[in-house]
């Protein structure tokens, strides 16, 4: 769902511990931002740690460049 300016997905997240059911409440959020690569190198130097990719329905963030 959009408004133009601001996205918001209805997604069924699989349990962790029952594949099964569902998730229930806010599973992860987005943002946008000018530069992804600065943004990581600014998180990285205030000692924040990437997270590997996973792929799936099991992925920690993922990156979108436009």
């Amino acid at each position: 769902l959009s408004d133009g300016e601001i996205n918001f997905a209805v997604l069924r997240i699989p349990s962790k511990d029952d594949p099964s059911k569902a998730e229930i409440g806010v599973h992860h959020f987005g943002f946008g931002v000018e530069d992804a690569q600065a943004m990581e190198r600014k998180l990285a130097e205030m000692g924040n740690e990437r997270l590997p990719d996973i792929p799936g329905n099991n992925q920690y963030f993922e990156i979108q460049m436009s």
